[in-house]
């Protein structure tokens, strides 16, 4: 070390630097910043551990964990090349997680006002998320992501008006089964076509997002009938057979 340059106790640099001392002894213990010693053993800083401790906080800022950090300044990693493409991909992973996390939040609140219930409990609150998750989980992320773009190039108002229609709908063709009405009336063949419309609405023409859709809504049924029986939103197997019938017939 030169002679008279400058020198930071552990104290002082992290009052400088705004870390803790336990930071910085943790970072020594895992060889990111190594201090050198006085005679009496007290840590003494100098200006490459600055320098050092500076490219460690940079790299941090990435969100690379320690032992990438310490790699990459050792150059013990592949290159710094591939380690921050593979915290890219993770980067991004988090981010598409994130994104689904907000559309789920959005769409819970937006379920919960359409209740028109300002003082919804959480039961109904866990119901709400409950049958979102069902539909969710069944599936990948490819179709969640299809289904988010679907919504946005729809718009929010068109959208917001199919969910508010769709519950209205289903008691209207429920009346209609339970009255008897043959599904060849022209009264549910006019109910059948604002079926078509709204399901066309969130699915679009697209052939493979329907047949997942329509996988996911039959495993939802087989494994929670008696929760989804009880919502306003959701037809049981009876009314898409009854206008699955009403469709063959035209």
């Amino acid at each position: 070390m030169t002679a008279g340059a400058r020198q930071w106790k552990v104290g002082e640099l992290a009052r400088a630097t705004g870390l803790t001392v336990r930071t910085l002894h943790h970072w020594e213990e895992v060889g990111l910043v190594s201090p050198q010693r006085t005679v009496t053993g007290h840590r003494v800083y100098a200006s490459g551990d600055v320098t050092r401790l500076y490219q460690v906080l940079a790299l941090r800022q990435t969100g690379l964990g320690l032992d990438e950090i310490a790699a990459l300044l050792a150059g013990d990693a592949p290159s710094p090349r591939e380690t921050l493409r593979r915290h890219l991909r993770a980067v991004e992973a988090d981010l598409r997680r994130r994104l689904e996390l907000r559309d789920r939040l959005s769409r819970v609140l937006d379920a919960l006002e359409r209740e028109n219930n300002d003082g919804a409990d959480v039961s109904l609150l866990l119901e709400v998320i409950g049958k979102m998750t069902m539909f969710e989980e069944q599936l990948t992320s490819d179709q969640r992501d299809w289904f988010t773009r679907r919504r946005e190039t729809v718009g929010e108002e068109r959208w917001q008006e199919g969910l508010d229609a769709w519950p209205q709908l289903l008691g209207e063709v429920r009346a209609a089964m339970d009255a008897g009405t043959d599904p060849t009336d022209p009264a549910v063949q006019r109910l059948i076509s604002r079926w078509d419309e709204l399901t066309g609405l969130f699915i679009g023409d697209n052939a493979g997002i329907r047949k997942a859709a329509g996988k996911a809504w039959q495993t939802m049924w087989a494994e929670h009938e008696d929760k989804l029986r009880r919502s306003p939103r959701v037809a049981p197997p009876e009314m898409w057979d009854y206008i699955q019938r009403g469709r063959q017939a035209r």
